[in-house]
């Protein structure tokens, strides 16, 4: 092994030590004191050690170049990302979140898998279900006298692959209710408009490029899952550190309603005291790092054996 390549080693061993070793020491005092029930067969530290292998290989884009997240990252936010990620019970190994970078701020997103895996550990949560309504399918929405819904959906196989009109989710509850959200696939696009990631072309098309192109359906599933469990986690007896880590988690991807998100006010904002200095890493070429994640797209689908909804 080259000295190069020793330093970079340490330089990496020596950064894990400090941010993943404050990530477990804050876990332990939360769990400790009582504010949070980690899920039955979950290892924080197994899911510590995936996140950081796969950290090693995301960059950011900084001008015309790629360099590794943990060069351009705060330690901060980095530290958070990871809190975060374990205060919900999610392992990126499942595909159930990922980071993305934002000037030197790096954000965790949850995956559709993740969403459910979070709301699966809400008390009395027994299924989260969701459906997308075809152009030919038939959709009725019912009011209930005491203002709850219900819905009828009949499909066809002769629908499936038509434009898509609707999507809907049914959280179904251990005492026998549900709670039902719909939107249009209208609303849909105008929620994907909110988001950091550049989804639709200047002509108002999506980006047939883009995951959200290529996979409508199963981001149009993901999006009102998103709005169905932000309703009802905010509303539930749960943990509250649970549901902090999980709004954080929603509202980093997606834009400040006031304003575009500018990458050089999240510069300003980042912690200056607690920079690693990891100078001596050498830049990630992005032939060399086939998972990266691109700063300007919610991520790279071709990049992946599975898609991580």
């Amino acid at each position: 092994m080259s000295i190069e390549k020793k330093n970079e080693v340490a330089v990496l061993n020596m950064l894990k030590k400090d941010i993943v070793g404050s990530v477990e020491e804050k876990l332990s005092k939360m769990v400790t004191e009582g504010g949070l029930h980690m899920p039955e067969n979950y290892s924080s530290a197994n899911s510590l050690n995936s996140a950081w292998l796969a950290l090693q290989g995301i960059t950011a884009k900084v001008g015309n170049d790629y360099l590794p997240v943990l060069k351009v990252c705060s330690k901060d936010s980095i530290a958070n990302s990871l809190l975060d990620m374990v205060t919900q019970g999610l392992n990126p190994a499942k595909k159930q979140c990922y980071f993305i970078a934002y000037g030197k701020s790096l954000n965790l997103q949850r995956s559709y898998f993740g969403d459910l895996a979070v709301m699966k550990r809400l008390n009395d949560v027994k299924s989260v279900n969701a459906n997308v309504v075809y152009d030919k399918d038939t959709f009725e929405i019912n009011i209930n006298e005491d203002g709850s819904k219900s819905i009828t959906h009949k499909t066809n196989f002769e629908s499936l692959g038509t434009d898509i009109k609707g999507v809907y989710c049914v959280i179904n509850f251990t005492d026998g209710t549900r709670h039902i959200e719909v939107m249009s696939i209208e609303q849909v696009h105008q929620s994907w408009k909110q988001s950091k990631s550049f989804v639709f072309e200047k002509n108002g098309k999506i980006k047939p490029d883009s995951v959200h192109g290529k996979f409508p359906e199963e981001m149009a599933k993901r999006t009102i899952i998103r709005k169905a469990s932000k309703m009802y986690i905010n509303t539930s007896n749960d943990s509250d550190l649970l549901i902090e880590a999980f709004n954080r988690t929603s509202e980093s991807e997606y834009k400040n309603v006031e304003s575009v998100v500018n990458n050089e006010v999240e510069s300003n904002q980042a912690s200056e005291t607690l920079e690693p200095e990891i100078e001596n890493i050498p830049e990630t070429k992005r032939e060399d790092t086939p998972e990266s994640f691109q700063p300007e797209q919610e991520i790279n689908a071709d990049n992946y054996d599975e898609v991580p909804y």
